[in-house]
């Protein structure tokens, strides 16, 4: 999260095709912060730590996953 009181803007952020939040997430989400913005990382369905063996949801998974972060944002809020 950006340092100062908020709101602040909000970008969601995934990984490629079909790796983990936990490897590059990170460092993305800290440059956005420096600039003000917070993130909401998250890992495609079927890739969360549980279930990292199975396979990735394919491009048009991912693109659902994407369009249902302003649910999820107001959940969170």
């Amino acid at each position: 999260m950006p340092e100062g009181k908020g709101p602040h803007p909000l970008g969601g952020d995934s990984g490629g095709w079909c790796y983990v939040k936990e490897i590059v997430m990170p460092t993305y989400a800290e440059q956005f912060a420096a600039v003000g913005c917070a993130t909401l990382r998250f890992d495609y369905r079927f890739l969360a730590r549980a279930t990292r063996a199975a396979s990735a949801p394919g491009p048009l998974g991912q693109i659902e996953d994407y369009q249902q972060l302003p649910e999820l944002r107001c959940r969170i809020a």
